[in-house]
């Protein structure tokens, strides 16, 4: 009986190892292209531009510099048991600073 749980825990270990062998490698997403505008860029050039030109009129002193920062940050939380998935989710995020300077 012993025997036969360790041919079957060794055929187990061997046919995991031919596995990962074979498999391909996990790999990240691809970058985006730098050729390519994304959304997101493209938002806040526009918004960029609109801020200079309205706040360059109206504002008491004007602007002389407008900063943007976008953070953009995803998470992955995956939890399992025994080998078997119990619960997989996907956070995403996007949080944005604004810098605005006036004066001299």
């Amino acid at each position: 009986m012993l025997l036969k749980i360790y041919r079957q825990s060794a055929w187990l270990i061997a046919v995991t190892l031919c596995f990962g062998l074979v498999a391909p490698p996990a790999r990240a997403d691809k970058p985006v292209p730098t050729t390519t505008e994304s959304v997101v860029l493209k938002a806040l050039k526009e918004e960029m531009q609109r801020a200079k030109e309205v706040l360059g009129k109206k504002g008491d002193p004007p602007p002389y510099f407008i900063g943007y920062q976008v953070t953009d940050m995803q998470y992955s939380l995956v939890s399992a048991s025994f080998g078997a998935l119990r619960n997989s989710t996907g956070i995403r995020q996007r949080l944005l600073d604004l810098e605005v300077r006036v004066g001299d």
